[in-house]
């Protein structure tokens, strides 16, 4: 059997970001499940959290 690629914290903090923004809740729902630590991940610059970056790109899943 094959091995599932290794991500970095990072990777996988910009993946949840994108999927967020993107609007793939599958992904985002998926995601945080196997890293509840992302709910709580804040913007560098300006703090805003998963909810905030959903809303402000009209996501309202």
């Amino acid at each position: 059997m094959g091995q599932g690629l290794s991500c970095s914290e990072y990777e996988v903090s910009e993946l949840f970001t994108n999927a967020v923004q993107n609007g793939e809740l599958d992904a985002v729902v998926a995601m945080a499940d196997k890293y509840p630590n992302l709910l709580s991940l804040k913007t560098p610059h300006g703090g805003l959290s998963a909810l905030h970056l959903a809303a402000a790109n009209g996501r309202i899943e």
